[in-house]
């Protein structure tokens, strides 16, 4: 078979990044050949198909033609398909040794393959050469003319070289006639040079340039590290994808403008079953995709983690409130990416309320009995108070309930509240005050809380003390009126309410709120009242109050 092909007598030089089908009309001009000559040099046996699959993975008896016809080697040829890009730079061929039609199915599945027909840029086209770079979706701009790919043709509407049966166009002339099919024996002769072309920011370029040296296997910065060019293409993708999947919803100032049109091609391509998959097939505008590209690679090469985080916050406030959570909702639009996962995690705890950023290490060796609800006063003033702004009752009741949390693994401050016998909103209510005007770092609380827990004595048990008050407050009359008496002047019996609650604040270390001297829930003026009878309270009087709750006891 082979025996039969002789070398064409002119020479063609491939050029570095040009593409097969390019080459290959370049060759059949320069040996006067019709593009339906030079097609059956290349596969003599019509309808076998084997062109089909040249510009994704050429058959080897396509490349040994070829190199029969031209003197191009096999690896040259090869790099001048899509296959350069292979190796997760940024496509995946894997499952595609044998080329089929179900094959290419799978393979277009996996994400952001080249479909059928190719961008352009009508200045680079003067030369007579058609790039590979131009099919792949991470290539929006040309950094050459600093403008923006021409995706389309603007009489036909098909994307530039559409062609199923032969990678090649009918008409090659200079004039780069389209020759999109527009039906039997019929092609478009719109000249691809005609297109007018729009110019890119700088943004663009730069994430262009950068996308165009991972293509080249140069690493690049990503987080403040270097990171594999297979790993920078891969998590730009997805960050990418993330971008216009919020952009679909709503958008933030900086993303408005190519938001809009971005929902102007989900409009034309949501079905009655779903909308549109930009994981699987990106905007076809070059313009909206290379603004995400840029906005993605902006967040990506940021120095830091924080840096980064904080470019993706304003995107992610336009992400909708699900049940599932929002990285649910991301993980359910993106493909995996390590590094988009760690942003996404720090984004999301910066954007968590601060009481649910706190990490507290688990304490199994304390028991719930053995926490009060509200720690003694002197331990918070001697430990605590110095690197929290709150009031002392409300930070020793956060404290307490962080103890709470410690005590058993995955607490939340519901249950942490239940726990110490407080009403389940009361935890998240105090968590949020407390956290809320924080000025300490985590290390700084960590510290505090260890200190105290080793503090506390767990010879304690304060819901056995607790029980001992509620049990004096609903029989006041086995010790109240002793006490009373001993005082001087005698108490009367308006101080009984106060006295309970002292005991539950000053013994048990309880909440003044939850104390059993309250017939209901006490206003402002119990309140100070009991402020006022605890500034007015002796020690003779404090030592007889606290004797009847070990007598109780």
């Amino acid at each position: 078979m082979n025996s039969s092909i002789h070398r064409l007598p002119a020479r063609v030089q491939l050029t570095d990044g040009e593409a097969l089908d390019s080459f290959l009309e370049r060759v059949a001009v320069a040996n006067e050949l019709t593009a339906v000559d030079m097609v059956r040099l290349l596969d003599p046996r019509p309808g076998s198909g084997s062109l089909l699959f040249a510009l994704v993975q050429p058959s080897n008896e396509l490349l040994g033609r070829i190199e029969l016809l031209t003197a191009l080697g096999i690896d040259d040829a090869r790099s001048a398909t899509l296959q350069r890009f292979a190796y997760c730079r940024p496509l995946d061929f894997s499952g595609f040794e044998e080329p089929s039609v179900a094959s290419f199915r799978v393979l277009s599945a996996r994400g952001w393959f080249p479909l059928q027909g190719t961008q352009v840029c009508p200045e680079c086209l003067r030369s007579g050469r058609w790039l590979i770079e131009w099919r792949l979706p991470h290539i929006a701009v040309c950094d050459t003319h600093v403008s923006y790919l021409v995706p389309s043709c603007e009489q036909c509407g098909q994307r530039f070289r559409s062609r199923r049966a032969s990678p090649l166009r009918p008409d090659l002339s200079a004039e780069q006639l389209c020759g999109n099919p527009l039906g039997p024996r019929r092609n478009c002769r719109h000249s691809v040079l005609m297109h007018s072309v729009t110019q890119a920011p700088p943004t663009a370029v730069e994430a262009s340039e950068a996308v165009r040296e991972a293509l080249a296997g140069i690493p690049q910065q990503c987080l403040g590290v270097a990171a594999s060019p297979e790993l920078y293409l891969a998590e730009l993708r997805a960050l990418t994808v993330l971008l216009m999947h919020i952009a679909t919803r709503s958008a933030p100032d900086q993303g408005k403008d190519w938001a809009r049109r971005l929902r102007v091609e989900a409009g034309q391509r949501r079905t009655e079953l779903r909308g549109p998959r930009w994981g699987i097939r990106p905007a076809d505008d070059p313009e909206v995709r290379g603004e995400a590209i840029a906005a993605a690679h902006e967040i990506l090469t940021a120095s830091t983690l924080d840096g980064a985080a904080a470019l993706l916050d304003p995107w992610i406030t336009h992400i909708p409130n699900t049940q599932a959570g929002q990285a649910a909702w991301i993980r359910n639009r993106t493909p995996h990416a390590p590094l988009l996962g760690t942003i996404v995690e720090k984004c999301l705890h910066t954007r968590q309320s601060p009481s649910r950023q706190l990490e507290i290490r688990i304490r199994t060796d304390l028991d719930d009995s053995r926490i009060p609800q509200v720690i003694p006063a002197d331990l918070y003033e001697m430990r605590v108070a110095p690197i929290m702004r709150s009031r002392s009752t409300l930070g020793r009741r956060f404290v307490s309930l962080c103890l709470a949390k410690t005590a058993r693994p995955a607490r939340s401050w519901t249950d942490s509240a239940v726990a110490l016998g407080f009403q389940a909103e009361i935890g998240p209510r105090t968590a949020r005050a407390v956290t809320k005007f924080l000025n300490l770092s985590e290390s700084e609380f960590a510290g505090a809380l260890e200190y105290v827990a080793e503090a506390l004595d767990r010879d304690t048990d304060y819901r056995r003390i607790e029980t001992v008050v509620r049990t004096l407050a609903s029989e006041p009359e086995t010790w109240f009126p002793d006490w009373a008496r001993s005082q001087t002047p005698r108490r009367r019996a308006a101080a009984l309410p106060y006295a309970i609650t002292w005991m539950w604040t000053e013994v048990a270390h309880a909440d003044a709120d939850t104390s059993p001297g309250w017939e209901s829930a006490p206003t402002s003026k119990d309140k100070a009242n009991f402020r006022a009878f605890c500034d007015r309270l002796q020690e003779p009087a404090q030592s007889g109050l606290r004797a009847a709750v070990n007598v109780a006891k």
